[in-house]
């Protein structure tokens, strides 16, 4: 587990909320641009329960957007994931790639 207050400044800009699969627990998904990453939810006490972590996300994400409850991950560069937090609060990829083409100009 890593220690939550590595986390706070940096992260305010790509946490966001995930509802977990099949699971009506919201989730909280902090990625940051190095791949170092963390999954958890607030518990009945007030208190943050972390259910994943690690240094292997993909990085540099531009762009993490929830979209019911999955979550898009987009780069600049085409590259993309989608996935979604299991029940057990863990993120699951199910399609990535490199050819990811936005409508618009924004991206």
């Amino acid at each position: 587990m890593l220690p939550f207050p590595l986390y706070r400044s940096i992260w305010l800009k790509r946490v966001i909320k995930a509802e977990g699969n099949g699971d009506y627990m919201a989730r909280v998904l902090f990625v940051r641009n190095d791949g170092v990453f963390a999954i958890g939810h607030i518990d009945g006490a007030g208190q943050y329960v972390e259910t994943q972590s690690g240094a292997n996300f993909t990085t540099n994400w531009t762009h993490v957007v929830p979209v019911g409850s999955n979550i898009l991950f987009a780069r600049t560069d085409k590259l993309f994931a989608v996935g979604h937090i299991d029940g057990a609060g863990r993120y699951v990829e199910t399609q990535k790639g490199n050819d990811f083409t936005p409508i618009g100009p924004t991206l």
